[in-house]
């Protein structure tokens, strides 16, 4: 019995760690954006236009953007390591972070385009 407790407190220790580990990712994503001006660019966007869901979907560009230029990156970091012999330049950075982004956005602006069309499908229907 003393043991199955023991288990239990370890997982509850584990658990309680990742969700301050996640909450402490999030804090500092956060500080990212509203230091790099994706927060308040987006606010001024949908101020601006008047219409608060051209504020949110400028923050999901952007944020898609952003995510994709560091997984970008972070394929290219990983794929220097495996492939020892690739080039150790700027140019793979470069296209890295080039297509992370690119790809990002293709797949927030196909998102938004779903998100819409359903919300205009769903406002007919009901």
């Amino acid at each position: 019995m003393n043991m199955l407790l023991g288990v239990a407190l370890i997982i509850t220790l584990v658990l309680i760690g990742a969700g301050i580990v996640v909450g402490l990712m999030g804090c500092a994503v956060l500080f990212l954006f509203v230091t790099t001006g994706v927060v308040t660019s987006s606010t001024v966007f949908g101020m601006l236009r008047g219409n608060v869901r051209a504020g949110f979907r400028a923050l999901w560009y952007q944020c898609a953007v952003l995510g994709g230029i560091i997984a970008g990156l972070m394929c290219v970091f990983t794929a220097q390591i495996i492939f020892a012999a690739w080039e150790r330049g700027a140019e793979p950075w470069l296209a890295g972070a080039l297509g992370g982004g690119a790809g990002a956005l293709s797949l927030a602006l196909m998102i938004d385009f779903l998100l819409r069309k359903a919300g205009a499908w769903l406002g007919r229907k009901y």
